[in-house]
Parts: C-alpha cells; structure tokens; sequence
C-alpha cells in the first residue's frame, strides 16, 4: 500500500527503510542531508556531525524504530529552539505545547498506523476533527511551497545586497564559507534556478551574526591566524547552517 501511494516499486521503499539501520559510509547520505556546497571542506570535516543533525543509526534490538526516530527529532528541535535568540525589543516568552512532556508520552504511546496512514498525512488529528473543522480544510493537500517562495523572493529581491556582501565576509575569513561557491549559489534564485533556500537564508544570518560578534571582539582578526579554529563556536555556526 506504501509503495502504490509514493509511487516507488517496493524493493526500493524497503532499502530507504532498511538504510536507517545501516552506517552512512555503506549506503551514504541522503542529498537533502548533505552539507550545502558552498561550505569549505575543511569546515565540513571538522563539524560533519553536527552538519548532520547528530544522527545516530537505528538499533534492530531496543525500542520501536518510530521510537527511536521519535526521540532523534525531539532532540533535534531541542537544539533547534536552543540556538533561537530571546526577543528583547519587546521581551516576551515563546511557548510550544506540541513539546509538551505529557502530549508527547501520550503520543509516543499511540501505535503508529494510527498516526501515520498512506495516502493520509497527520491522519489521527485530521479523523478527530471530522465534524469540528470543514472538510475543505482537513483534506487540503501539502503547501510546503509556501515556505519557499518568499524566501526566494527576499533573495532575489535583496541580492545586489547579498552579492556585495560576499566579497567582506567574516565567515570567509574564517574558512566556513567558500566565497566564490557562495556567489555562485547567491546568482541561482534571481534566473530561477534551484538553490537550497534554507540554508542560503541560514548562512546569511550567520554571516550577520558573525558580523556583529566581530565589532565587539575583533573575530575577524583572530580567524584570519592558522590554528585559531574556534571550534565550540564552529559547533554551533554549524548546526546553525544545517
């Protein structure tokens, strides 16, 4: 049923299955988990597993494979959230009750064809509001477009801006980015031409980040000397670029 709804033949839906219990260096890294091109190598090296999200291969005895990767992306926004910055102008409080501890051991709890159905994405929420949501809404089909296109929009719009910026950037100096694989990523969206939005948008802000780090504490200076690596920082700059 799987294989008919994606549309795969089923010898190929049970090798994407069976990989998540395989090394990476045996069936490799999925594209969309690859670092972006535009990283120096060298950076990519020193921080692939945090360029990875962490990810730690599935155990055949333990807990249920949906639990394993339950917790794997519980702990995955736990980072995530942990490298928002606090609002200060005005200061206020973020709240996320899908992250509440009780809601996700009852979930957890909950086997997982009931949660999970072919042809039917979030299908025990979208059954339980039957009758309190309209049917125009519940059935509605993915919109992960939406997402996408004003990002692609503020680069093209912004990138005369983003293209000068390339040629001072601190994350260059300390050896993060390849500039001129940069340029050439910064030049896709205003021809149309596919770009990982994403993570384009992530490095940017944290060449803004890095830029402002570096009026107070002359960071740029320091990246510029061989074996300044700054490698807890460098932690972080990458799971911020993932």
């Amino acid at each position: 049923m799987w294989a008919l709804n994606k549309r795969k033949p089923w010898f190929h839906l049970l090798f994407e299955t069976a990989r998540g219990f395989l090394p990476p260096a045996l069936v490799g890294v999925p594209k969309h988990k690859r670092p972006a091109p535009w990283l120096n190598p060298d950076f990519v090296k020193r921080n692939r597993a945090a360029l990875q999200g962490y990810e730690s291969r599935l155990k055949v005895f333990g807990p249920l494979p949906s639990f394993q990767e339950n917790i794997s992306t519980l702990q995955a926004l736990q980072r995530q959230l942990g490298c928002v910055a606090i609002p200060t102008e005005p200061p206020y409080e973020k709240r996320y009750p899908y992250l509440d501890r009780s809601f996700l051991e009852f979930m957890y709890a909950v086997p997982r064809e009931q949660l999970v159905r072919p042809g039917q994405r979030r299908s025990l929420m979208r059954r339980a509001l039957i009758g309190i949501v309209p049917a125009e809404l519940l059935d509605r089909k993915r919109k992960a477009f939406i997402a996408r296109s004003p990002m692609a929009t503020t680069i093209s719009v912004d990138w005369t801006s983003f293209a000068e910026m390339h040629g001072r950037m601190v994350s260059v100096s300390l050896g993060i980015v390849d500039s001129k694989s940069f340029t050439e990523a910064l030049q896709r969206p205003p021809y149309g031409q596919e770009v990982r939005v994403v993570t384009l948008m992530r490095t940017i802000a944290a060449e803004l980040w890095l830029n402002c780090l570096g009026k107070s504490c002359e960071i740029a200076c320091q990246g510029k000397r061989q074996g300044s690596s700054l490698p807890e920082m460098a932690k972080v700059l990458a799971g911020l670029l993932r």
